[in-house]
């Protein structure tokens, strides 16, 4: 099982994530930042599970992520989402290649 964790930072490039490692980052209101990992084919020959960590500090956290060749994932285009106010653990399984990953931070009222 592979667990990568973001604390939700404003960025062109999608900032990569490495298996077990915390990623700290801040996304302005109604603002969005991405992040990218790898999955080998080693790895993608077993079953791979991967789990996205999410924990917004104030506001709601909007994540979408997606399977390249999709390298900017949104609402209309992703793969797997979660939507939350507070810790939210995505969940999935993925082939090898690029997966990305795209918050989108709201207000709590939003």
């Amino acid at each position: 099982t592979s667990t990568f964790t973001v604390v939700a930072s404003l960025a062109g490039a999608a900032k990569p994530l490495y298996n077990g490692e915390e990623t700290r980052g801040a996304v302005a209101v109604r603002g969005y930042d991405r992040y990218r990992f790898h999955i080998g084919k080693a790895e993608a020959r077993q079953q791979t599970h991967v789990a996205i960590d999410i924990f917004p500090i104030v506001g709601r956290a909007e994540v979408f992520i997606a399977h390249e060749p999709n390298r900017y994932p949104r609402p209309g285009s992703f793969d797997w989402a979660g939507d939350s106010e507070q810790k939210a653990s995505i969940k999935f399984n993925s082939s090898s290649g690029w997966v990305y990953i795209g918050i989108v931070s709201g207000l709590a009222e939003d």
